[in-house]
């Protein structure tokens, strides 16, 4: 595939120009090239370390497939840029062998330093340039199922074509601040004089994780060998990675949550014999009493 870069706003005059495919690309390096057979269905790991990016490669089949990857030296101008994104960097992927292909995931790494001062890192994304329609005119960036990992620093993406790629990135909030200031002693007879000074700063933002925070109602009695119960997050996170359990085996006749079968069966032995104690004491209290009491009347009457 070829691509016609005057249409991308770059002067052909500038730059120095190599074939690769009986297309003329501007090169910022020796482009990357490797090869390796494909298992079907299964992902292959292209390491482009020359290039800073990794690929992973699946194909419906297994194959001998050739990679290509290629960055540019070009900075695209602002009107052909995705609207108010900037360009950060330019680059192709190509194959030798597109039948087949099934999926495509790639990470491109990149220094902090490579970052205007002014475009948010966690903006970072990847678009692909759509030259498909034969319109020209309607040639254009779009966006490629992309995101950035901005600890490890690379920006990654997930595709099933191949084309030339950008990464682009939003400029950080400007944020207006007016400062007035008043003095007094105007020459107009001792007036309030009012001077305003406007200065604009960079306002960045920044990605909180959110932390999830579960709590759950009691268990519920055991009803067909299972107990449940209903937990919520009170941070409304949206995910559920440390989601306590909300089902639990049981055993008909527990009193309590988490209770076992030889629990349960203990507790209700002591209570039986507890009971049982209850019962001997008080016929022995009984039976003493109502002896005593014959006693003391038989005493009487004789």
């Amino acid at each position: 595939m070829s691509w016609n870069y005057n249409n991308l706003g770059f002067d052909s005059n500038t730059f120095q120009y190599c074939s690769i495919q009986d297309s003329n690309v501007i090169t910022v390096s020796s482009p990357f090239l490797q090869v390796a057979i494909t298992e079907a269905n299964n992902p292959t790991l292209f390491n482009a370390s020359e290039v800073n990016t990794l690929l992973w490669i699946t194909t419906n089949e297994d194959k001998d497939l050739e990679v290509d990857i290629i960055f540019y030296e070009f900075v695209i101008e602002e009107e052909f840029s995705p609207p108010g994104l900037i360009p950060i960097k330019t680059f192709s992927i190509e194959l030798n062998d597109t039948e087949g292909l099934k999926e495509i995931n790639f990470r491109v790494y990149y220094n902090e330093s490579e970052l205007p001062s002014y475009v948010n890192e966690d903006s970072l994304r990847i678009y692909y340039y759509n030259d498909t329609d034969e319109d020209p005119s309607k040639w254009e960036w779009q966006l490629v199922d992309s995101g950035v990992d901005v600890k490890e620093n690379y920006v990654w993406a997930k595709t099933n074509h191949l084309s030339l790629f950008g990464i682009f990135g939003s400029p950080k909030k400007e944020k207006e601040i007016v400062y007035v200031r008043e003095e007094g002693g105007g020459s107009t007879g001792g007036g309030i004089v009012t001077k305003t000074t406007t200065t604009t700063i960079l306002e960045t933002t920044t990605t909180q994780v959110c932390q999830e925070k579960w709590v759950c109602t009691d268990w519920s009695e055991c009803k067909d060998g299972i107990q449940t119960r209903t937990c919520e997050d009170e941070n409304n996170c949206g995910t559920d990675s440390h989601k306590p359990i909300e089902s639990q085996p049981c055993t008909t006749g527990e009193t309590k949550a988490g209770a076992t079968p030889i629990t349960g069966l203990i507790t209700l032995t002591v209570s039986r014999t507890i009971a049982g104690l209850i019962t001997v004491v008080l016929i022995i209290v009984i039976f003493f009493g109502w002896k005593n009491y014959f006693l003391e009347k038989r005493k009487i009457l004789s």
